[in-house]
């Protein structure tokens, strides 16, 4: 999905939420926060997100696939595994019926960091976020992690990943 094919969803879904005469919340995370807020790549798969009231923003999720030719699961909440209670979130859209947070830039990198899975977007996002915050050590970047996460959680992959990433930007 590219940014204004979102933007036009997140409409379509703020106009099914005002004819039902109801309203929701929905923070972004991952590969669509990249795209809407962070302008750092062009499209992303879906839309990872946690939002309430659940059930009718799925339900009505659903029309907005049908009525847009999206996938059915253009919104879902498949990362809600690495959000937890200390995600820092902006509001990045207020329309009548539906607000949209985004996590912070650091929050981000945290849970790009702890998601590190090989064949994905996330080292391109990771290296963009850490050029971004301007951090210029692996500890800069594991003292963010572990600030939201508990350092049992995080793999040697990961700190692999961080270190072959700042070795990389300092060479630039």
């Amino acid at each position: 999905m590219k940014k204004n094919e979102i933007l036009l969803a997140f409409k379509k879904l703020n106009e099914h939420l005002k004819a039902d005469g109801s309203s929701a919340e929905i923070c972004i995370v991952g590969g669509a926060v990249m795209c809407l807020v962070f302008n750092s790549r062009e499209q992303t798969k879906d839309v990872d997100a946690i939002f309430h009231p659940k059930a009718k923003v799925y339900d009505l999720a659903k029309k907005v696939a049908q009525e847009q030719s999206l996938p059915p699961d253009w919104l879902n909440d498949s990362a809600k595994g690495y959000i937890n209670e200390k995600i820092e979130q902006v509001e990045v859209l207020n329309m009548s019926n539906l607000k949209i947070f985004a996590p912070s830039a650091k929050y981000m990198l945290a849970m790009k960091c702890l998601a590190s899975r090989v064949g994905t977007k996330d080292e391109g996002d990771i290296e963009f976020l850490i050029k971004y915050l301007r951090l210029t050590s692996v500890q800069d970047v594991l003292s963010i992690l572990t600030s939201f996460y508990d350092p049992k959680l995080i793999q040697p992959k990961t700190q692999y990943m961080i270190e072959e990433i700042i070795e990389l930007l300092k060479s630039v």
